[in-house]
């Protein structure tokens, strides 16, 4: 009978402990990210943000220029054939008579060269610049010849440069239909030994 109650005890003891050690909480898993994980992560957002930052999308301008690469100060010549008139001295040097011709392009090379034609210059001078203004509200030729105009001038004797002026200065006028023109040597205000032209010149008279 003594055996029968220890066994009973016993078992019951057992039972005891064993729904305890059921009843206790199983360990819940970590949910806490470690440190350097979360810095890794934070490292790679940075590095993707920059990336599109300095994506592609980005277009850069392209620098343009209008300038003329020749660099010339001619005035522009107007697209094909032109007629002008064209001054010179008549025969006995007494007056300028005056022809019309037709030149390739109004162009300021293109019109010294019918006054060479002409006689009335030498094929050695040259146009240097000429510009087209309005000036005190006069359209006005502004023109650059070389060196050798200054020459030539004073070797025609006072008269002949009179008519040489005369020439060159009406048939530009009319060329490009201005009131006044100024005519300067290598950037200088022209002065031979006969005469100075400081300013503006108008249309000279035919006889």
């Amino acid at each position: 009978m003594k055996k029968r109650l220890w066994f009973l005890a016993f078992a019951l003891i057992f039972m005891l402990c064993f729904t305890a050690c059921g009843k206790e909480e199983e360990p819940q898993p970590s949910t806490d990210v470690p440190e350097e994980e979360i810095q890794d992560t934070d490292e790679e957002d940075e590095t993707e943000d920059v990336d599109s930052e300095d994506g592609s999308d980005e277009v850069l301008a392209e620098d343009s220029q209008d300038s003329d690469p020749s660099g010339s100060d001619l005035a522009e010549p107007d697209a094909g054939p032109a007629s002008i008139t064209v001054f010179y001295s008549n025969a006995d040097a007494t007056g300028l008579d005056s022809e019309e011709v037709q030149i390739a392009a109004l162009s300021p090379e293109e019109v010294l060269k019918a006054l060479v034609e002409k006689g009335a210059l030498s094929a050695d001078i040259q146009v240097l610049s000429l510009e087209t203004k309005t000036v005190d509200g006069k359209e006005s030729v502004e023109m650059d010849l070389n060196e050798a105009f200054v020459p030539y001038l004073s070797s025609v004797g006072s008269t002949g440069e009179y008519y040489v002026m005369g020439s060159v200065c009406n048939t530009f006028l009319k060329a490009y239909d201005c009131e006044q023109i100024k005519i300067t040597v290598n950037g200088e205000d022209l002065a031979t030994g006969h005469a100075e032209y400081p300013g503006y010149m108008t249309e000279f008279p035919g006889e």
